[in-house]
């Protein structure tokens, strides 16, 4: 019985990887998780897990200008600007769009939610200079 080069333990002639340590035992499984560690790393970079700078900034931004918009909404006294700004305030925040994002089966992200911000407080600045 062959001893994994890693850990010292007595493995069976067949085992691709040491069950203890995880080392591979054989040139075919280190290929395959040298394949499997890159394929890993692609796709979490490729699909935005990692939160670089530029995410984390535009989603504290997003709550301000969000909760900005919802404060500005409740000192209008008018019914109707006061909801579109309310709506803008919330269309902005990162989670209302995450959530957005699963139901709707698309990415929300702020190039998604700012437009719509924006329609809501022009609709909202609109409705409070002619109401």
């Amino acid at each position: 019985m062959p001893d994994c080069d890693a850990c010292g333990l007595s493995l069976n002639g067949s085992v691709n990887f040491c069950p203890r340590c995880g080392q591979p035992q054989n040139e075919a499984a280190a290929k395959r998780l040298d394949d499997y560690v890159k394929r890993q790393a692609a796709h979490d970079a490729g699909t935005g897990n990692r939160t670089d700078d530029r995410t984390a900034l535009a989603d504290r931004a997003s709550y301000i200008v969000g909760y900005v918009a919802i404060v500005a909404g409740f000192a209008i006294t008018a019914d109707l600007p006061t909801v579109l700004f309310v709506l803008a305030g919330v269309s902005i925040l990162p989670p209302v769009g995450r959530i957005l994002g699963r139901i709707v089966g698309l990415s929300t992200g702020i190039r998604v939610r700012a437009p719509l911000f924006a329609v809501f407080v022009a609709a909202g600045i609109a409705a409070w200079q002619f109401l």
